[in-house]
């Protein structure tokens, strides 16, 4: 208590732009807050609201998702442009899905999906031998397998990205997998096959695979790959997609379907009192990066039309390195004023906060209490700010933006000390 007391005292009240996503339900709180909130997408934006159930957008809804397992907010979620490759994403009993004679499904019997449907239709094995589920589609590299299972009284999957031209799974190191949610752990069986165990029979649980070389077709094995299999499972909600990691999912049916990106914007400026000469934004988010090797801008202030002013959220996962973050400002004539250092940070919900003094020409970040991070240049004048905005910058393609989860931003138009943006971030 007296900690934070004295966090509050150092850094003081005095911030002009104060949002906190996780209590927001709907748009019109977001508006009530300055920002316009842009998707056209209607039938492929989904989320978890607050019972836990997936859920889909409508056109220009903003989505405030949640952890499907505790329910507990998560914030505003952001994407890019994003295109599901699997179709029919909710029925593996339908073409162009395929399976061998000892796979079946009896009819009748189904489970709640993640979205509270009574939707998901059993897989029953019976005598099956590397018995799978499969569905191919034109042969890439560096894409995200995404799916949820569920136990019957199969409480195991192998899962695997598989390159049917080659007839190859592959290196180990051209895969990760990861459980995105719910229970059971990852092991690697060889390349882009991988098993999943320890499953529940009334929790779903969401896993990632992503292979960096060529392959075509998903297959999921009910179970196990090896073996004589015998049981029930559930699989639902298929996605194929570009990039290293998972959104949210895409639903599909006969066709192929594509999420627009998710683009933010506080237009008016003088409403956070915005300073051209010096200023300190703060967020706690999380991001699951799609682009590798490169810090995408994800969080910007824009000149008028979304041209180049300052970037004080580039973000970039190296596989080597791990998450970073770094900023630029550019000065009226649209070049590189200042780039600062990258910062390394770990991987979840974080928070940050920098500063920008463009006569002093000095740039600060500080994330997660750790020491100020500080780069000095030559001064210089700031392009002209018109906008705030997230998701939504002209430098960057679309489909190059992975996910956000915005919990909390604030705005100074003034540049708080280095022990204060330290003490932002404990």
């Amino acid at each position: 208590m007296m900690g934070s007391m004295m966090r509050r005292a150092m850094i003081g009240d005095s911030a002009t732009l104060n949002v906190d996503f996780t209590s927001m339900t709907n748009g019109g709180q977001l508006a009530n807050a300055g920002f316009t909130f842009t998707n056209a997408t209607t039938t492929a934006r989904t989320y978890i609201n607050s019972n836990g159930l997936l859920t889909t957008a409508t056109t220009n809804e903003p989505r405030f998702d949640h952890d499907p397992t505790t329910k507990s907010p998560r914030g505003l979620l952001i994407e890019g442009t994003a295109t599901n490759l699997l179709l029919q994403s909710a029925d593996w009993t339908v073409s162009p899905w395929s399976k061998p004679a000892q796979i079946t499904w009896d009819g009748t019997t189904y489970a709640t999906a993640p979205d509270g449907t009574t939707s998901a239709k059993q897989i029953t094995v019976t005598g099956g031998a590397s018995a799978s589920i499969s569905q191919g589609v034109t042969t890439g590299t560096n894409r995200t397998i995404s799916l949820w299972i569920r136990a019957g009284s199969l409480t195991s999957f192998s899962v695997g990205a598989f390159d049917s031209a080659g007839t190859t799974w592959g290196n180990n190191a051209d895969s990760t997998c990861s459980i995105i949610s719910g229970p059971g752990s990852v092991t690697q069986q060889v390349g882009g096959l991988w098993s999943i165990t320890g499953l529940s029979t009334t929790q779903w649980t969401r896993v990632q695979i992503f292979r960096s070389t060529t392959y075509t077709n998903l297959l999921a094995y009910p179970g196990s790959s090896s073996g004589t299999i015998n049981g029930t499972a559930y699989v639902w909600g298929m996605q194929m997609e570009a990039g290293n990691g998972a959104s949210s999912l895409i639903p599909t049916g006969a066709s192929q379907v594509q999420r627009l990106r998710d683009e933010v914007v506080l237009s008016n400026l003088s409403s956070i009192s915005f300073n051209q000469s010096a200023g300190t934004v703060y967020l706690q988010v999380e991001i699951v990066e799609k682009l590798r090797g490169s810090f995408v801008p994800y969080g910007s202030f824009d000149t008028s039309g979304g041209g180049r002013c300052w970037w004080w959220l580039r973000h970039n996962h190296d596989t080597s390195v791990g998450q970073r973050i770094l900023g630029t400002a550019f000065n009226a004539g649209g070049s590189t004023a200042i780039t600062s250092s990258n910062y390394t940070h770990s991987s979840g919900v974080f928070k940050f906060a920098t500063s920008l003094d463009t006569s002093a020409s000095r740039m600060v970040y500080a994330i997660a209490g750790g020491s100020p991070q500080v780069t000095t240049a030559s001064a210089f004048t700031l392009a002209t700010a018109a906008q705030m905005s997230l998701n939504k910058n002209n430098d960057v393609a679309a489909t190059d933006l992975g996910s956000m989860w915005v919990r909390t931003i604030k705005y100074w138009p003034t540049t708080l000390s280095d022990a204060q943006l330290q003490a932002l971030t404990t």
